[in-house]
């Protein structure tokens, strides 16, 4: 977030890319945006009052593929630049047409930005899945790189000697860089590091873009925070191009095998290999990467239902009746409570993806209160939308008052 003036500030949804103006003396929200967008890490207004964000897009037209990845067609990284009068003013959604300027290239990918600081001649960003500084001269729009150290997540600048300190979380330490000639002057550190276990070199593979084709992006580009961009990817996980899938989160993925939409994947190991090939195109794959990597996405806990994050839990007499109704729905047939409310099958949804397939993996339905675009390819926005548009279950006539409490029952999750 970022205050835009002495009493709004502007929140982002880091996951999914909206944006929501809040007056924070009428405690309200006075206008909210969604751009298609993800991962925005950093904002900052500057002297052209103009909000500046760090972000991603992922396009779901674009084929994880060497071609698309090359040319930033699959997966964008960028800063924004949107005007504070526009946004605090309520503009329609298209008014805003925020500028765009391109991190890396063909040949230089600029996974993962993070930090963002503006300058009257640049824009300097941390590149926290490079583990570079990136310089963009304003004008001309031409880009230097730094290298600092490992997942660089914060910049500070030194307006007297013109000199920004980037923190490096992975390498416990922090970089002094010269913005007069884009260059590293001296790297402190922070004190020793312990010898890093499997965890911990999963934790440093999953954030960094050097695995994937040129630098373009990580684990974390689709993945955020181990949990997901809630966007549509074109991958080969269901073993072919042309029909794009919701990405999954990761949080408790060790509970909610077989892996990838339609199940394909029996160990959560050779999924995590087949990601690495097919969609990052990494380099070089060894066994103990690929354990890892295993390693620290097994660690990542399942992802809280919105009561449960904000501290209130469902009330027992409700959640007891709601169960019933879930149970009554023929729900557990695919989301089985003892299973992470998923199953170690496919089943035909009646949902056909372009491709004519209808045979999915259900997904598991913890943490489903905190997602706004469900099934295979996003087409529900909601819980209701689920039940009521799509009738899913089909042949579950449910009274609006089984409906209501399945509802709650699910957001309970």
């Amino acid at each position: 977030m970022a205050f835009v003036d002495s009493t709004r500030v502007v929140v982002a949804d880091s996951f999914g890319g909206r944006l929501a103006v809040v007056d924070c003396v009428a405690g309200s929200k006075t206008a909210e945006y969604r751009l298609p967008i993800h991962n925005v890490r950093d904002m900052t207004v500057g002297n052209d009052e103009r909000l500046y964000l760090t972000c991603q897009r992922l396009n779901p037209k674009g084929y994880a593929d060497r071609e698309d990845i090359h040319w930033g067609i699959f997966m964008e990284n960028e800063i924004l630049a949107v005007d504070v009068a526009l946004l605090i003013g309520g503009a329609g959604q298209r008014a805003l047409n925020p500028e765009r300027i391109a991190l890396g290239g063909p040949g230089e990918g600029a996974g993962d930005p993070e930090a963002v600081l503006v300058t009257p001649e640049k824009l300097v960003v941390t590149l926290a899945g490079t583990g570079e500084l990136a310089i963009v001269e304003r004008v001309g729009v031409r880009e230097s790189r730094v290298a600092t150290g490992g997942r660089p997540l914060d910049v500070i600048q030194d307006e007297v000697s013109n000199r920004v300190f980037v923190v490096n979380s992975l390498s416990d330490s922090v970089s002094i860089v010269d913005l007069n000639g884009n260059r590293l002057i001296d790297t402190i550190s922070l004190g020793p590091s312990p010898p890093s276990g499997m965890v911990e070199r999963g934790e440093a593979a999953f954030f960094s873009a050097k695995l994937s084709h040129e630098s373009w992006m990580s684990c974390h580009s689709c993945h955020t925070d181990g949990h997901t961009n809630n966007g549509l990817a074109d991958t080969l996980g269901d073993g072919d191009f042309g029909d794009a899938k919701r990405v999954p989160t990761l949080r408790g993925v060790w509970s909610t095998g077989p892996w990838a939409w339609n199940g394909s994947q029996h160990q959560l190991h050779g999924q995590i290999q087949k990601s690495l090939t097919s969609t990052l195109h990494a380099a070089e794959i060894g066994d103990e990467l690929v354990t890892d990597l295993t390693a620290y996405v097994t660690k990542l806990e399942r992802p809280p239902s919105v009561a449960v994050a904000r501290g209130a839990g469902p009330h027992p007499t409700i959640e007891y009746q709601s169960r019933e109704v879930f149970e009554a729905a023929g729900c557990s047939a695919c989301h089985n409570g003892f299973t992470s409310y998923t199953t170690d099958d496919v089943f035909d949804v009646g949902l056909r993806d372009d491709h004519g397939n209808s045979r999915f993996n259900p997904p598991s339905l913890s943490g489903v209160s905190q997602r706004d675009r469900l099934f295979h390819d996003g087409r529900a926005n909601s819980i209701e939308d689920v039940l009521i548009r799509f009738e899913h279950p089909k042949g579950a006539a449910l009274s609006e008052a089984e409906r209501k409490s399945l509802v709650e029952f699910l957001q309970a999750l």
